[in-house]
């Protein structure tokens, strides 16, 4: 995907409803690859990781999205706006 975050988001939505949680995991390591502390990205992989069962993953994953939310004014609840 090459258009940006808009894209990212809506690829990684096609990704969860149809199931493929492993390919959502991918797309939002890109993301994150691209904008390293990015949270909507974060949120995502931390929601990716414990659908595949990867708990600790997805533990280390909600502690680096703390960190990287700690001075924002929203809370995330989704990954996406």
């Amino acid at each position: 995907m090459g258009f940006g975050p808009a894209a990212t988001v809506l690829g990684i939505a096609a990704d969860v409803l149809a199931g493929e949680i492993a390919a959502a995991r991918g797309a939002m390591t890109d993301a994150i690859a691209r904008n390293p502390e990015n949270g909507y990205a974060l949120h995502g992989l931390a929601a990716a990781q414990s659908a595949l069962g990867k708990a600790g993953e997805a533990e280390s994953t909600r502690e680096r999205l703390a960190r990287a939310w700690r001075d924002a004014d929203v809370t995330l609840t989704s990954s996406r706006f």
